[in-house]
């Protein structure tokens, strides 16, 4: 309803993309993404959403609307960071593989010049919440928290798939 009212209320597009992802119609998402596209080829974010939903494959049409979306002046980080990851999928589908690894590698440069990694710094918050935590308190109802499963992963390894067994 709110993106009948405003075609770009991007929030909820961008959420009703992701309920119909999240809930198995890709189909629908790719579609709702094309539409969106129709009315905006320029909107990064769409694109963005689009590149993240791997039963799509760009072809040379969308290559080409994605590069005059990357050159659009003004793009902020976040855009920026949006379409170039964008661009490279775009360009790994149609088997393009040199400009899709220098995509991937300004798309990155841009992440890193954002939030540059600072190894100290990062030990500095592990060692504190690690000392935050060192003496847990003994006592009270030993069954407190016996229902608690913890769920240790690394990306892409089936955590998703062992939550809904678990659930």
């Amino acid at each position: 309803r709110a993106l009948a009212l405003d075609p770009r209320h991007w929030s909820a597009a961008a959420a009703l993309i992701e309920v119909l992802r999240q809930t198995g119609r890709a189909a629908e998402a790719i579609a709702l993404c094309r539409r969106l596209l129709e009315r905006n080829p320029a909107d990064v974010r769409i694109w963005s959403a689009l590149a993240g939903m791997r039963q799509e494959r760009f072809d040379a049409a969308d290559v080409g609307a994605l590069e005059r979306a990357a050159a659009q002046p003004g793009l902020d980080l976040e855009g920026n960071v949006r379409v170039g990851f964008a661009l490279a999928k775009a360009y790994e589908d149609v088997e393009r593989h040199e400009p899709a690894f220098a995509a991937y590698v300004r798309a990155n440069a841009v992440v890193r010049r954002a939030l540059p990694w600072d190894a100290a710094a990062h030990s500095g918050e592990v060692d504190a919440i690690l000392a935050a935590f060192a003496s847990a308190e003994a006592g009270g109802d030993p069954r407190f928290g016996s229902e608690v499963i913890f769920v240790v992963r690394l990306p892409r390894a089936g955590s998703t798939l062992i939550d809904q067994i678990l659930a």
